[in-house]
């Protein structure tokens, strides 16, 4: 895991900055993701962790603005991280980005299911990098504006 859980006083000073937290098992697709979102904010804090199950660890510690998190990983994958997340702990403020190999369905789920569910948005892989790039905007632009009214998030 690459976060330093030793300082949380810390990260509530940051929490004007926008944090994203990115759950992908494969290094190289943490890097990728990483390069098309790391300038949509000036002093955007970008964490990562390699399954659902170390991002579980890491939420009991952080709360990111937004996760964008593959949906095929050990130990715990992305829909039953989102719905540990936003059910188990709470935390339905948290805005989802969910990855997948262009699956249309998941288990018995389907894309429109997990929207409604969870909130999320679903990126099909391959994807273009203006296609995330435009949906991390858009939910950072929620969490800005809810910020700035005050809203509870």
């Amino acid at each position: 895991m690459e976060f330093e859980d030793s300082n949380i006083q810390g990260f509530e000073r940051e929490r004007t900055k926008t944090h994203v937290l990115i759950v992908e098992d494969n290094a190289e697709m943490q890097m990728f993701i990483k390069g098309i979102i790391e300038k949509l904010r000036p002093n955007m804090v970008i964490d990562f962790v390699n399954d659902g199950l170390s991002a579980v660890d890491y939420l009991t510690v952080k709360v990111p603005d937004l996760v964008i998190t593959d949906l095929l990983m050990p130990g715990l994958n992305g829909l039953e991280l989102m719905g540990r997340v936003q059910e188990a702990y709470g935390m339905r403020h948290v805005r989802f980005i969910l990855v997948t190999g262009g699956l249309s369905i998941v288990g018995n789920v389907t894309e429109n299911e997990i929207y409604s569910k969870y909130c999320c948005r679903v990126i099909r892989k391959p994807f273009r990098a203006s296609v995330l790039r435009s949906e991390v905007d858009s939910l950072l632009k929620e969490v800005e504006d809810a910020r700035a009214n005050q809203s509870d998030i």
